[in-house]
């Protein structure tokens, strides 16, 4: 199963999965047909069954967006809760449609706080999936948008 989901165009898989979503918590985000398609894209390859796309999708929709007390220990860290900080403030003053938004929002961060590497990456992604694992980073982003991210990361702001 898990190959052949690979494996599978994801217009196709699109199609097929939406079933697996028919409730009134994912309905909003699934208006956009592109934006899933790029949600379904991302988690792909992760899925063995089609019923195991709820739980490697939620990351994405607002309704479903939890924190793992393990997100929430590292959270709870000074340093991380700065890189948050500096994360949202300079995406508060950026357009949504700059395409290095990402990048740029990173190398805000870095300069800020002087944080590199899992110091940098984990608290971002902590706030952002309410998760320690997960997608590349900067594709979430890119899933997610400017506006839900920066909803997500003021709720850790003090």
């Amino acid at each position: 199963n898990a190959i052949y989901i690979r494996n599978t165009r994801t217009d196709d898989l699109v199609e097929r999965l939406k079933p697996f979503l028919d409730e009134p918590a994912y309905q909003n985000e699934m208006q956009n047909p592109e934006w899933f398609r790029k949600a379904v894209e991302l988690v792909k390859t992760d899925l063995t069954t089609l019923a195991d796309l709820k739980n490697h999708i939620s990351i994405f929709f607002d309704s479903q967006y939890r924190i793992s007390a393990e997100a929430k220990d590292l959270l709870d860290k000074e340093p991380a809760r700065k890189v948050v900080e500096a994360f949202a403030s300079y995406l508060e003053k950026q357009d949504a449609g700059n395409q290095n938004l990402y990048a740029e929002a990173v190398r805000f961060a870095r300069e800020a706080t002087g944080a590199k590497g899992r110091a940098l990456f984990m608290p971002v992604r902590a706030a952002l999936t309410g998760l320690l694992h997960g997608p590349e980073l900067d594709k979430i982003f890119d899933v997610l948008g400017r506006n839900a991210a920066l909803r997500r990361l003021k709720y850790f702001e003090r």
